[in-house]
């Protein structure tokens, strides 16, 4: 693909002349639609005398400008897969209701992002709230159906295959979050068939695909009368745009009209025709309730998806579809596969990152420690640099030495570190840039053993274990042993932008033998999540269905904090968490972004019971200038407390 224009003013008549293949002199431009996740405008177009005609006019559709919108259509893959729809499957399908494109193009590394279609002017743009007429459904319905004919017949290609479906814990949260934002609009029985669904949303995809009886093709996306075109010419009554493809079942679209225009000789018959319809009538669900959480939203918008929310939902119970739902059940925690325990193959992502962390913290002798090995391969450098060797991890550079060992797979994991550090009397000096602390040697051999079940994540690969830690830690002159002190240790790898969220980060180690993790993620114009486990004498392990953790930070550390952990079939574990000692880090990107880490070991109350915890709490803000929770601006740094060591 070439280069993908970014914003409107980027257009030239040089970029018009060689994606019409006709000379273009000037253009005029004038906004079109009212498009949440990408921007829309016709060009009208002035030619060359002599030149080779040209269309009078063209549309060139944009990445939106509304950053919420746009990070979804990047990160959602919506540009990238309309773009290659365009460029790599349409042109195959030789179909008249698919506009023709002049020019795709988009960066999978910033989401820019471009369509230069024909206009189909004066078409009549389909209206979704006031709805279709039958004319209009029936055209819209033979014209899918013969797309999607032409479609079973061919293989889908490889990156569309590579759309990661959203989990049941994601779509919970979002409907929570469409639920508190539109309030009374929401009607009870939307709730109880969106909840119903949703209870059991892991269950019902994973049937889905694997029900035998169900064929592939390609599927819109955003199959409504406002991506609609009627009338346009008899020989093209109807023409769709706004192509979001993804891989999925036939049978979501489904109608009499449609099964007709499939033709003769159909492997299913119209009643397997209408139970697919029927069983298949929750996929619209989603579209209805996650577009206004995560994208722009609008008046118009608004309207939209809460009239969509009751059209489906009417749907669903007039065709009694709440029959075909698998029952609910709480599902089985998932657990690490041995071999994630060693790197692995680097993804396309720039912001690709795999890390593992080892924390420890010892109340008793009042120490804890952090080790974070952070690989980023397209990046210049890595939090430690880092060779495989075997399933060793070794790790060389002028002042650190360290050896990272797997002796046992998802049981022990043994970390050797010499090097130069440096140490402070103030935790916070490690966030001003300008600081340097005494110069100081370290030595650490711990070996962490796990204590609970190893816990992997639903929504990220990444997984979990609590442990116990022992061996020892010398800082110059002055060598500690530590004894089966609590710890945790974890390993993520995929695309990770540290600077682009804000999160809360806890796992905590209960006298009792309670193991808890909860993570309260909070992305940037995105509903934020839940996500962890609880583990001990009466729950075996249990996912968290939420994860709230409301802190007090001052100059970048946390004062104090309160943690609630959700689970199903429990009462919610509320702590009240003192720290005791702070790790924390400044973290700069490579575009200057900064990102704080407050990083401290704690103790925690209970309010019937005190128990003791012992974990390093993370909170991270992405921003020198981002405020608190509460929306308070940070202060100048101030802190007398115990000395910090960083390595």
């Amino acid at each position: 693909m070439s280069p993908a224009i970014r914003k409107l003013e980027d257009v030239t008549p040089e970029f018009l002349s060689q994606a019409l293949r006709a000379t273009v002199t000037s253009y005029s431009s004038e906004r079109i639609g009212t498009g949440l996740v990408g921007e829309c405008h016709r060009i009208s177009l002035d030619y060359a005398p002599c030149a080779t005609e040209g269309p009078a006019s063209v549309v060139i559709k944009l990445a939106a400008s509304d950053p919420a919108s746009r990070k979804t259509g990047w990160q959602g893959k919506l540009y990238e897969h309309e773009a290659r729809f365009y460029s790599e499957v349409a042109p195959g399908l030789n179909a008249p209701s698919i506009p023709k494109c002049y020019h795709a193009s988009v960066n999978k590394d910033d989401g820019t992002f471009d369509l230069l279609l024909e206009d189909i002017h004066p078409a009549s743009v389909g209206n979704e709230l006031t709805g279709a007429t039958l004319e209009q459904a029936r055209s819209a319905l033979t014209e899918l159906a013969k797309l999607q004919k032409s479609c079973t017949r061919s293989t889908a290609p490889e990156w569309l295959k590579e759309t990661v479906p959203l989990s049941q814990a994601f779509m919970q949260q979002i409907w929570a979050m469409f639920v508190n934002t539109y309030q009374d609009a929401v009607k009870a029985e939307h709730r109880h068939v969106c909840e119903r669904f949703l209870a059991v949303y892991d269950d019902y995809r994973t049937r889905q695909s694997r029900d035998p009886t169900t064929l592939s093709a390609f599927i819109h996306g955003d199959f409504r009368l406002d991506n609609m075109l009627f009338n346009y010419s008899p020989e093209r009554p109807f023409i769709v745009v706004d192509w979001q493809i993804f891989a999925g079942d036939l049978s979501s679209d489904l109608l009499r009209q449609y099964y007709d225009a499939l033709g003769p000789d159909q492997p299913f018959t119209f009643e397997e025709c209408q139970e697919g319809v029927r069983r298949q009538s929750f996929l619209g669900l989603p579209m209805a309730f996650m577009c206004p959480v995560i994208l722009g939203r609008t008046e118009r918008g608004d309207d939209m998806f809460i009239l969509m929310l009751g059209r489906l939902v009417q749907q669903i119970l007039d065709l009694d579809a709440l029959a075909t739902l698998p029952e609910p059940r709480i599902p089985e925690p998932l657990q690490p596969d041995p071999k994630d325990e060693t790197s692995h193959p680097p993804g396309k992502d720039p912001l690709h990152n795999e890390s593992w962390y080892f924390d420890v913290a010892d109340t008793k002798q009042g120490i804890g420690l952090w080790i974070r090995l952070g690989l980023t391969p397209d990046q210049p450098g890595s939090w430690y640099t880092a060779v495989s060797v075997q399933d060793d991890l070794t790790i060389n550079t002028d002042r650190i030495n360290a050896t990272h060992t797997v002796e046992s797979p998802l049981a022990r994991y043994r970390v050797s570190l010499t090097g130069h550090g440096e140490s402070f009397d103030d935790p916070a000096a490690l966030l001003r840039a300008e600081t340097c602390g005494k110069p100081v040697s370290v030595e650490v051999d711990l070996t962490w053993h796990t204590s609970g079940i190893p816990y992997q994540w639903r929504v990220a690969t990444r997984y979990e274990i609590p442990c116990t830690v022992t061996g020892t830690i010398k800082i110059g002159d002055e060598v500690t042993t530590i004894s089966h002190a609590v710890g945790q240790r974890d390993h993520s790898w995929g695309p990770r932008d540290w600077w682009d969220a804000d999160w809360a980060w806890t796992a905590f180690h209960l006298d009792d033998g309670t193991h808890l993790h909860g993570v309260d993620f909070r992305p940037k114009g995105s509903p934020r999540l839940g996500i962890g486990y609880i583990q001990g004498k009466d729950v075996p392990i249990a996912d968290l269905t939420d994860a709230v953790i409301t802190e007090v930070d001052e100059e970048h550390l946390i004062r104090e904090a309160e943690v609630t952990y959700s689970f199903p079939g429990g009462e919610d574990v509320v702590l009240h968490v003192k720290p005791l000692g702070f790790g924390p880090l400044r973290l700069v990107a490579v575009d200057g972004r900064v990102s704080y880490l407050p990083r401290c070991f704690a103790e925690v109350a209970e309010y019937v019971q005190v128990w003791k915890l012992v974990r390093w709490l993370l909170d991270p803000t992405t921003d020198e200038h981002a405020t608190s929770p509460k929306g308070q601006p940070y202060k100048a740094p101030k802190y007398n407390g115990p000395d910090t060591i960083l390595p």
